[in-house]
């Protein structure tokens, strides 16, 4: 005989495999991509519920705190959401206003300010870094190329300068090599200062050319109470990094946002850039090409840097964009020139890139060539 206790297990078990079955067909339906060899941006209707769960299963997965999300669609802002917690440690739920460290990404933002000041007048992109702002006699007698350096050496990543360090790889303009280094060096030149004369005149600056025409109110370059306050932590190993935030604007890393700010940017750079029709073409054109090992995407397509940008060749056209890493933040954003399309994604983890490198074919290229990718690899 069975007894009520047993009854009672019995009658559990059923209701736990019924709501197994139906939580599992959910969410099969809820992360299926109707057409594996397209991306879900290509769908009429766009598929938030499926990006979100997208998302959410792939945050857990790589063990990635937070994440922020922008997609661009027809050129316009179609979806933006914040997920997870500021914290893996205390668990505090993100907001919607919450920023990021942008990293690498203040790099195009610095470049096309460079640009429209070219524009104006302000800076020419022939110039000697050296002419503006002279490097010390030290550094000139060990090398003296370092007075060729020009601004177009820093922005197409051909000055000859390591990613950091002040020692000479190469003469300027002899080859590639990415270089943060440079532009902190053409920051300095651009405000001819380095003290804080050159935070008021670069903030002024980005705050004309980027900031406030591109209505980018939720980004930061300089420590702040509001930056402190909105700002979710970086993790390293699954652990919360130590939080710093600068004094000054570092333009090669320095900048904190979040994905839909950063979409204002992406948004205007493909709609209007205001860039007269040769700077514009420079800018949006392929420069320097990068060495194959060092490509970040399909290395059978051609890839560079245009001003700043970083620019790839796709079965879609020309795409243009930026990554960052700062080691516990990783982020990336791309924009399909042709297509109207593109997306930013934010991480505060080490293991970020693990995402962001699926966002393009989530999203556009179809998750049947990553598929076939991982094959080919």
């Amino acid at each position: 005989m069975i007894s009520d206790r047993q009854s009672s297990l019995v009658f559990l078990s059923s209701i736990f495999c019924v709501l197994l079955f139906f939580g599992c067909k959910y969410q099969k339906e809820t992360t299926s991509v109707e057409d594996p060899s397209k991306g879900v941006l290509f769908e009429k209707t766009l598929p938030t519920t499926v990006i979100d769960s997208f998302i959410e299963h792939k945050r857990i997965k790589y063990k990635i705190p937070a994440v922020s999300l922008a997609v661009l669609k027809e050129g316009k802002i179609a979806y933006f959401k914040n997920y997870g917690v500021v914290n893996a440690v205390t668990q505090e739920p993100i907001t919607q206003e919450a920023v990021f460290e942008a990293a690498s990404i203040t790099k195009p933002v610095f470049a096309y300010t460079v640009c429209r000041l070219s524009q104006k007048g302000f800076i020419d992109l022939e110039e000697t870094l050296h002419e503006r702002f002279p490097f010390p006699d030290d550094m000139i007698e060990k090398y003296p190329c370092y007075t060729n350096m020009t601004v177009r050496h820093v922005l197409t990543h051909t000055s000859g300068l390591p990613n950091w360090g002040v020692d000479l790889i190469s003469c300027p303009g002899e080859k590639y090599g990415y270089s943060g280094q440079g532009f902190e060096f053409l920051t300095k030149a651009l405000a001819k200062s380095f003290t804080e004369v050159m935070d008021v005149r670069i903030m002024n600056y980005l705050n004309e050319e980027v900031l406030l025409p591109f209505e980018m109110d939720n980004t930061y370059f300089v420590e702040s109470a509001t930056l402190k306050e909105l700002c979710v932590d970086g993790h390293l190993d699954g652990k919360p990094a130590e939080q710093e935030f600068p004094e000054s604007p570092e333009m090669a890393f320095g900048m904190h946002s979040n994905a839909k700010d950063i979409a204002k940017f992406a948004i205007n750079l493909l709609n209007n850039s205001k860039l007269n029709a040769r700077l514009e073409n420079e800018f949006f054109s392929i420069q320097t090409q990068v060495p194959s090992e060092e490509k970040e995407f399909d290395s059978t397509y051609d890839q560079g840097y245009g001003l700043g940008l970083y620019l790839r060749q796709s079965p879609h056209g020309m795409v243009f964009g930026h990554s960052g890493s700062n080691y516990d933040f990783k982020c990336l954003f791309e924009v399909y020139e042709d297509l109207k399309m593109g997306y930013v994604i934010m991480t505060n983890s080490d293991s970020g890139d693990l995402l962001t490198d699926e966002m393009a074919y989530f999203l556009i290229e179809g998750i049947e060539k990553k598929a076939k990718a991982r094959v080919d690899d």
